[in-house]
């Protein structure tokens, strides 16, 4: 239709009863500048009671389409894949919703994502996390920025999709496409595995970042500790279903 403009890029934001955070990532969207590509946003709300849908609604800029979807299933899968399904843009950038960005963040990130080698199907900035009230990282953060070059692959302990700017084809390319059955986390890696199964590609772009705020409870170590470990027994669950999918192909 005349008038319509049809976004290149989704920026799909899921979120759960964190609306501060969320206005903070919000406002530094619409505050981008320089050589942008035609975006929308589309925060996924994963309340059942819907408490981001008053702040989108009044974030709403006649600039920057931004679309409020609930998706009342528990599981940030269940968002993921809801906001997937609804996204107009052919690529997709994941935000998570205690991120933030700097005002060249996205006319950079676009300018890197068209220059990228051709066999990369996605690629994940730089997380910086930073520690509320404080310009400088936290000493126990829960991710590190990553200190590879552009465009060299993103590893299967790497990959994330807080800051991955990917394809949509690519995912609607598999079933899912993140896995709700495994619950609070092990999505992405999983997801991660079937792709590098398939032959497709992803990279590192550390020349642009987003930050990461890490609350008092998540920047420390027994915070830590817990994570590793819950990160350690998905892996290995991971690594058991994959082996029992080879061998039922054999």
């Amino acid at each position: 239709l005349p008038g319509i403009v049809v976004p290149e890029l989704t920026i799909i934001i899921c979120t759960l009863r964190r609306t501060a955070f969320l206005s903070d990532l919000l406002s530094s969207l619409l505050a981008q500048s320089g050589a942008l590509p035609a975006f929308e946003v589309l925060v996924v709300d994963n309340d059942p009671a819907q408490s981001a849908r008053d702040l989108v609604e009044r974030a709403a800029s006649a600039s920057v389409p931004i679309r409020y979807l609930p998706e009342p299933r528990p599981g940030v899968s269940h968002a993921r894949n809801a906001g997937v399904a609804s996204a107009r843009g052919a690529d997709i950038l994941f935000l998570d919703d205690d991120q933030r960005v700097a005002p060249d963040f996205l006319s950079a990130l676009w300018i890197a994502w068209q220059d990228r080698p051709i066999h990369l199907r996605g690629l994940r900035v730089r997380v910086e996390p930073r520690r509320d009230g404080q310009e400088h990282p936290a000493p126990h953060a829960r991710m590190v920025a990553s200190a590879q070059e552009d465009y060299t692959p993103v590893a299967r302990g790497d990959f994330g999709t807080g800051g991955l700017i990917v394809q949509r084809s690519l995912l609607m390319d598999f079933e899912g496409p993140f896995q709700p059955e495994l619950g609070l986390g092990g999505e992405d890696t999983e997801l991660f595995l079937r792709a590098s199964a398939r032959g497709y590609h992803f990279g590192h772009l550390s020349s642009v970042a987003v930050e990461e705020r890490v609350t008092r409870a998540r920047a420390g170590l027994p915070y830590l500790l817990r994570a590793q470990l819950r990160s350690g027994l998905l892996d290995a669950e991971l690594d058991v279903a994959r082996a029992e999918s080879l061998a039922h192909t054999r």
